[in-house]
C-alpha cells in the first residue's frame, strides 16, 4: 500500500480492557485502504501485548511502543507525522467506531473537497444510544441563542469566518476527519497525561481552514468511565493551558473581532462544562480561574456574551462581579447534600 485513503491515528495507555473492542471495530472498516497507526506511550498493562497481536495479523496496523511517557498530545503528535493516507482520523483507545465511518466521511471529504469533515452526532457507549451536540452533556440550546444555525449547516461545506457558530461545538477531534496536507502543521499542545489536549487543537484546526464539511451520521462510540481521561480532579492545570494556549493563539492570529468573540464564548462553555463534574475540594480553583479568564477575555475584547443565552449571560457576569457569591451558587446547584 503506497498512499493510504486514510490514516488512523490510535494513541494507546492503560486500556487493555476496551483495547481490543476498538482494534476489531478499526479493522473491519468498510474501508479497506487504511492504515492504523497505534501509539503505545509506555503502557504498564497489557495493551502492547494486544497490539502485537493484533499487528502480526493485520499488515495495516504500525505499533510504536515508547519505553516512556510522553503523554496524549506527544502521541497524536507522533501518530499524525507517520501518517501516509490522503486524510488523518483519531480513535480513542477505550472508544470504537461503527463500520461505515470511515467511508463515509472520506466519501464526504473527497466530495465537498473539504479540509475537515465535521460530525455533530456520536454515540454513547454506554448506552448505544445515538446522541448529538445538543445533548453532549449539557445541552447547547441551554447555553447557545442561535443553535438553529448550527443545525441548519448539516450537509454544507462552511467556512468558519462566515459560521463561527461551530466554534462553540464541543471540541472532540475524533469526531473529525481532517485532510493530512492541512493538519500536519497543527500540533496538540504536549502536555503530561491525558487529559483535555484536543481543546486548543480543535480551535486550531477549525481556525485554520477555509472549508468544513457538517455531518450528522452517529458514526463515532464515545465511552465515559470512572478513571477515564474524562474525569476532572487533580487535571485543572490541564485545562489552564489548553485556554491558555487557546487565548494565546487567538492574539497571535488575530480572526476578525466576530469569530474572536465566538472562540471567547467556547472557552467559557469548556470552563463552564466543568463546574459540575469537578469535586467540592477544587471548585473554588475553578471558579477563581474562570474570573480571572473571563476577565482577559473582556479586557481583550475577545467575548460577547450577547452570543450566549440569558441563564449564561447572568452566570458570566456574577462571576466577573463577585466570584465568592457565584461559588456559594454553584456548592447550592451541585453540593447541596454535602456537609
Amino acid at each position: 500500500m503506497l498512499t493510504p485513503k486514510v490514516s488512523i491515528v490510535v494513541p494507546v495507555y492503560n486500556v487493555e480492557r476496551y483495547l481490543a473492542q476498538c482494534l476489531d471495530s478499526i479493522c473491519n472498516q468498510t474501508l479497506k485502504d487504511i492504515e492504523i497507526i497505534c501509539v503505545c506511550d509506555a503502557s504498564p498493562d497489557g495493551s502492547l501485548s494486544i497490539l502485537e497481536e493484533y499487528a502480526a495479523k493485520d499488515p495495516r496496523i504500525v505499533v510504536v511502543n515508547r519505553e516512556t511517557n510522553h503523554g496524549y498530545g506527544s502521541s497524536v503528535n507522533l501518530g499524525i507525522s507517520m501518517a501516509k493516507g490522503e486524510a488523518v482520523g483519531i480513535v480513542d483507545s477505550d472508544d470504537c467506531i461503527t463500520p461505515d465511518m470511515f467511508q463515509y466521511m472520506f466519501d464526504a471529504m473527497q466530495k465537498s473537497s473539504s479540509d475537515i469533515v465535521l460530525n455533530t452526532s456520536y454515540i454513547d457507549c454506554n448506552t448505544n444510544l445515538p446522541k448529538g451536540v445538543s445533548t453532549y452533556s449539557y445541552g447547547l440550546s441551554d447555553i447557545v441563542k442561535n443553535t438553529a444555525a448550527i443545525s441548519s449547516m448539516v450537509g454544507e461545506t462552511i467556512n468558519i469566518n462566515k459560521v463561527p457558530d461551530f466554534l462553540l461545538v464541543p471540541c472532540m477531534p475524533w469526531n473529525r476527519l481532517y485532510r493530512r496536507e492541512f493538519i500536519k502543521n497543527i500540533k496538540f499542545l504536549e502536555t503530561p497525561g491525558a487529559s483535555y489536549q484536543d481543546i486548543s487543537f480543535s480551535f486550531k484546526a477549525l481556525l485554520e481552514t477555509k472549508s468544513i464539511h457538517i455531518t450528522n451520521k452517529p458514526l463515532y462510540c464515545y465511552r465515559r468511565y470512572s478513571g477515564s481521561s474524562t474525569t476532572v480532579d487533580g487535571k485543572l492545570q490541564a485545562i489552564y493551558d489548553e485556554v491558555g494556549e487557546t487565548i494565546s493563539y487567538i492574539k497571535k492570529v488575530e480572526p476578525s473581532k466576530r469569530v474572536a468573540a465566538y472562540v471567547g464564548c467556547a472557552i467559557y462553555i469548556v470552563i463552564a462544562f466543568h463546574f459540575q463534574r469537578v469535586s467540592k475540594k477544587y471548585l473554588a480553583n475553578l471558579v477563581y480561574y474562570a474570573h480571572q479568564t473571563l476577565s482577559q477575555l473582556k479586557n481583550d475584547d475577545i467575548i460577547n456574551i450577547g452570543i450566549l443565552q440569558q441563564g449564561c449571560q447572568n452566570d458570566i457576569l456574577s462571576i466577573l462581579n463577585n466570584p465568592e457569591a457565584f461559588l456559594l451558587q454553584l456548592y447550592g446547584r451541585y453540593y447541596r447534600s454535602c456537609s
